[in-house]
């Protein structure tokens, strides 16, 4: 059975490395930042202490955020929505299908955080996800067993 761990990339001590992991899940929400990166440094980590790692997308709260000025204001020209609370949005269909292509593309896994039944009805969200799970299925299998 593999062994990881779930949380950010950059929020571990640089000088210190798991001794018995062998995965990391690394979640991508905007507010990080450029994905690709986001990715590289992942991947660094990855490389640096033999962690496979497992990228993930916040699809809920991951999208750009509300302008901090208490109106939660999440316009559907660039985003899904409100998030489940302020000032996150959620990511739009495009951004699921760019983002969820682009970090499955480079991990050896893709997860996303938290299903939600009114996010998967929007069919071009579920449009989204099928060109996601296309593509990824499409390339090479990678072992997340990484040491």
């Amino acid at each position: 059975m593999l062994v990881g761990v779930v949380h950010n990339h950059q929020a571990f001590e640089p000088t210190k490395s798991y001794q018995v992991c062998e995965f990391l899940v690394d979640q991508y929400s905007w507010r990080k930042g450029d994905v690709n990166d986001f990715i590289r440094g992942g991947l660094d980590l990855g490389r640096r202490d033999g962690l496979g790692i497992i990228f993930s997308m916040n699809i809920l709260n991951g999208g750009i955020q509300a302008t901090r000025d208490g109106l939660w204001n999440c316009p559907l020209t660039t985003t899904g929505g409100r998030g489940t609370f302020d000032p996150n949005c959620r990511m739009t269909a495009q951004q699921v299908r760019e983002w969820g292509i682009t970090l499955g593309s480079a991990g050896c896994a893709m997860m996303m955080w938290k299903y939600d039944d009114a996010f998967m009805a929007n069919p071009e969200n579920a449009q989204a996800f099928r060109d996601v799970a296309a593509t990824l299925a499409s390339l090479p299998a990678k072992s997340c067993r990484a040491r």
